[in-house]
C-alpha cells in the first residue's frame, strides 16, 4: 500500500533521530511539511470569504475550523470508520480556487468537510478535508477534483496513503468514534511510526518501519485499512 512521498522524506529523516524521545518524534513527524509562520506565508492569499449556511449541512465554527456535517449523518460520524480525502490546496491557489473546490465537495455530498477559519489553521499541510463512508466514493471525488483543478496545485500530505497513481491527494481512515476520543488518522499513525522507530536499531530499513506502522495500527484499531 503506497504511502504519499512526503511520509517516506519523513520516515527517511526520522530513522536517524531514534535517539530522541517518542514525543519529540511524534511532534516531529506530525509537523513535517507544516508551513512556517511567515509574513509571506501569511499574505500569500487573501481572506477567505466566511461560509455561510449550506442546505443539507450544518455548520459547527470553533473559532479554528469549519465542521459541515451532512444532515441526517451523525449515526455515520460516530459509528463508523470514515475515510478521509486530504485536499491540501497550495496557499496561493485558495482565494481563487478554493471556492470551486468547496461546491463541488458539497455536489458530491461527502459526510463532513472541514474548512479552516483562520491562518494558523490554513498553514497546516492537512488544511482541508472531505469525509467519505466509503474508499470508492472518495476515489471517485479526488477524480473529480483533479477534472477541475491540476494536480500540482496540491501539496501531499504526510502520513497518509496515496490513491493509486496520484501523488497529491491521499487519504486516511479514522477509527469509529475518533472525534469523541479526540484521535485522528494522522495523530495514531504519527504514535506509532514514533514509538516503532524507537523500538528498532539503525540497522532495519526504513521501508520495514513503513510496512511496521500500517501492521500496528491494524493491530491496535482491530480493523485492516483497504
Amino acid at each position: 500500500m503506497p504511502w504519499t512521498p512526503s511520509t517516506i522524506r519523513a520516515i527517511n529523516s526520522g530513522y536517524y533521530l531514534n535517539h530522541k524521545s517518542s514525543d519529540w518524534l511524534y511532534n516531529f513527524f506530525y509537523s513535517y511539511q507544516r508551513m512556517p509562520v511567515s509574513y509571506k506565508n501569511c499574505n500569500d492569499w487573501k481572506e477567505m470569504p466566511p461560509i455561510q449556511r449550506i442546505a443539507g449541512y450544518e455548520l459547527i465554527q470553533d473559532g479554528y475550523w469549519n465542521h459541515l456535517l451532512r444532515k441526517r449523518a451523525h449515526h455515520v460520524l460516530e459509528s463508523k470508520s470514515l475515510y478521509k480525502l486530504y485536499l491540501p490546496l497550495l496557499l496561493s491557489k485558495l482565494d481563487q480556487q478554493g471556492p470551486q473546490l468547496l461546491d463541488l465537495l458539497i455536489q458530491e455530498k461527502a459526510v463532513g468537510i472541514k474548512w479552516p477559519i483562520q491562518r494558523m489553521s490554513f498553514l497546516r499541510i492537512d488544511r482541508i478535508l472531505a469525509y467519505f463512508s466509503s474508499l470508492n466514493a472518495l476515489k471517485l471525488t479526488a477524480k473529480k477534483v483533479l477534472e477541475i483543478l491540476p494536480e500540482h496545485h496540491f501539496d501531499d500530505v504526510p502520513f497518509t496513503l496515496q490513491i493509486s497513481d496520484i501523488k497529491t491527494l491521499s487519504y486516511g481512515v479514522d477509527p469509529p468514534g475518533a472525534t469523541e476520543k479526540m484521535i485522528s488518522w494522522r495523530s495514531e499513525i504519527c504514535k506509532i511510526a514514533a514509538d516503532h522507530i524507537r523500538s528498532k536499531p539503525l540497522t532495519e530499513s526504513p521501508k520495514f518501519t513503513l510496512e511496521g506502522i500500517l501492521n500496528g495500527f491494524n493491530k491496535k484499531h482491530t480493523y485492516e485499512i483497504h
